[in-house]
């Protein structure tokens, strides 16, 4: 259809007569096949004049109507959507030509006061391919949705980069990668590295990740395995209402493949601090030592493969053992030992992982793999790490164990826990690595209160769908995004979270918050009647809901175990209990022991 003026008229007339159809396609949760969210797609209705949606909203950026054809769309979809289950999300697409619009700030405090769904349970998801600029009145829009409740999720990642730019800009919540990525990424290894990019630019910075445009099992299969968490498209579902289910051979597709990722999936690198596989080494000034010299008392302490060489403060490289000998019986017997040292191009820390020593060693030239890793204190040098040590520690970590990944939220579960607990212990005896910032001095548990009427309510499904909400909102709200706190399931409704020293408390607050906002929609007696459950079972008011945090500051500055933590966690947990039975029953309940001195023992019994 060309512009013109019948064009304008045609598409007035089917805003006044309201002539659009909405669809809703699923998005799905490919770790399970439920559905958490639904798109709504607007259309326009038979005889109104336009073959398509794209014809349709094209035509109306064309001719100045986007902000009336958008209104009538959000509206509608929200009108159908205003009797959903109050855990099911709807994601209504916004053009940055209307989000940017000075009347834009009202219809957000509209959404947000006065429509039939909560502001938590929408995501405006800012559309178009175009390299449009980002202005000022956009992001000041956006900030304002997310601080009346909104979502906001950026569509077509990866279509260019308008859709990187929009991310960097706008800090979303949400990205959706372009269907260009998913087509066929089963066969196009390059396509997997970006998806990977954004998996882990997600994992890193507390954002889902949706695949959209899914039209085949291989590149479903391909999506889960890359860690894909959402997935959208023809393949999984067809837009239409609701009601629509999915079909149950898909969603038996989708357990199956996640099942058989996750049995193959490593463990998280385990951050083992290079200080720990360092061995002593002898250091020297290599302006003041001989080749013979210090041959002679690498002869008599066969322990050593090796010199660490210096100038002063300043690390100069390394000495072989096999070099040094052999120049002692030639005509460099006399020279200094700089004669056969192999520069060093840097040093490591103490507190630098395995993973970081890794990504070194792969810098290096091949002539220098060989080489052992030098560990050094500001110019202090601890010690050497050798390469067998280094790659049989990369080895270990990297080896297949059951119950690293938690199935319901994809977190790392106790096996996991367990062994970064014992780290963190192992660092607070340790004077120099207790100055990281890797150490973690505090740690806190959180679970669900009345879990398991929760579950004999609303069932299982339900139930698990409740754990992942709150694996969700410990994500967004204590994880953030950051490498340095550490987030756990152990399992059932319980959590563990580890941080620097006075990192915990406020991020644990703002989860309190949050929780208590999402709660009321999960329990409320329109979801039980969704669900076939009857309303006595809990009464006429409904299941209220809180959370439990228990917060121990400085732990790991007295444990010796990781059972002496979980030992505290039960000590405080009866604490709770005894001070929630004049709680109500849905008010949700932070502990903190902030005893501090004296032995584990003496701490227990106080």
């Amino acid at each position: 259809m060309t512009d013109s003026p019948n064009t304008s008229v045609l598409l007035k007339a089917l805003i006044d007569a309201k002539g659009v159809r909405v669809f809703f396609q699923p998005i799905v949760d490919l770790n399970d096949g439920l559905v958490v969210a639904y798109e709504a797609l607007c259309r326009p209705a038979p005889d109104m004049g336009f073959k398509d949606a794209n014809e349709l909203f094209e035509t109306a950026g064309h001719t100045g109507l986007s902000w009336e054809l958008e209104t009538l769309a959000r509206s509608s979809a929200i009108e159908a959507a205003e009797n959903w289950p109050r855990d099911v999300r709807l994601f209504l697409n916004t053009s940055p030509e209307v989000f940017s619009d000075e009347r834009f700030s009202g219809v957000l405090e509209s959404l947000g006061s006065k429509c039939g769904i909560s502001p938590q349970r929408i995501v405006l998801e800012i559309t178009e391919r175009a390299e449009s600029p980002q202005n000022e009145r956009l992001m000041r829009h956006v900030q304002l949705a997310k601080e009346l409740g909104f979502n906001v999720a950026v569509d077509d990642a990866g279509a260019g980069t308008s859709g990187l730019n929009r991310m960097m800009q706008l800090r979303p919540q949400w990205v959706k990668l372009d269907r260009s990525l998913v087509a066929g990424i089963d066969k196009d290894p390059f396509k997997q590295n970006l998806v990977r990019f954004f998996v882990h630019f997600a994992r890193m910075s507390g954002v889902s990740v949706v695949a959209e445009g899914i039209e085949h099992g291989e590149e479903l299969a391909s999506l889960i395995g890359l860690g894909v968490r959402f997935g959208q498209g023809y393949y999984l579902a067809m837009p239409g209402d609701r009601a629509t289910a999915l079909d149950p051979m898909v969603n038996a597709d989708i357990r199956e493949r996640w099942a058989s990722v996750e049995a193959a999936v490593p463990p998280e690198p385990r951050e083992l601090p290079m200080i720990r596989l360092s061995r002593p080494v002898m250091s020297v000034d290599g302006t003041r030592h001989q080749i013979a010299e210090l041959a002679a008392t690498l002869a008599n302490h066969p322990e050593h493969t090796g010199i660490v060489v210096t100038e002063g403060r300043r690390l100069v490289g390394w000495a072989d053992r096999e070099s040094v000998i052999n120049a002692s019986f030639g005509e460099h017997a006399l020279s200094p030992i700089m004669t056969v040292t192999r520069p060093a191009v840097c040093a490591l820390t103490p507190d630098s992982t395995v993973q970081d020593a890794l990504q070194l060693v792969c810098t290096r030239e091949d002539h220098d793999l060989s080489q052992p890793l030098i560990i050094a204190s500001g110019a202090e040098i601890v010690g050497v790490v050798p390469m067998r040590d280094l790659l049989r520690a990369a080895a270990t970590e990297s080896r297949p164990s059951s119950g690293v990944r938690a199935a319901i939220t994809g977190l790392p579960a106790r096996v996991r826990a367990d062994q970064h607990l014992e780290e963190m212990i192992a660092r607070g005896k340790d004077a120099a690595l207790r100055l990281s910032p890797k150490y973690h001095a505090d740690c806190a548990f959180v679970d669900i209160r009345r879990f398991s009427d929760y579950n004999s309510v609303f069932g299982y499904e339900m139930g698990d769908r409740l754990i992942r909400a709150l694996g969700e909102e410990l994500s967004i709200n204590v994880l953030r995004g950051s490498t340095d706190v550490f987030l756990a399931h152990l399992g059932d409704d319980r959590f563990i979270v580890t941080a620097r020293g006075g990192v915990l408390e406020p991020r644990l607050h703002a989860l309190i918050q949050a929780f208590d906002r999402l709660a009321p929609s999960l329990t409320d007696a329109e979801v039980i009647d969704c669900i076939s459950r009857p309303l006595d079972a809990v009464g006429s008011s409904g299941l209220k809901m809180g959370i439990r945090v228990l917060l121990m500051p400085g732990i790991f500055d007295l444990a010796e175990h990781a059972r002496d933590i979980y030992r505290c966690e039960q000590q405080l947990r009866q604490k709770s209990r005894n001070q929630e039975k004049l709680m109500a029953a849905g008010q949700s309940v932070f502990i903190s022991d902030r005893r501090r001195g004296g032995s584990w023992a003496d701490r227990l019994s106080a």
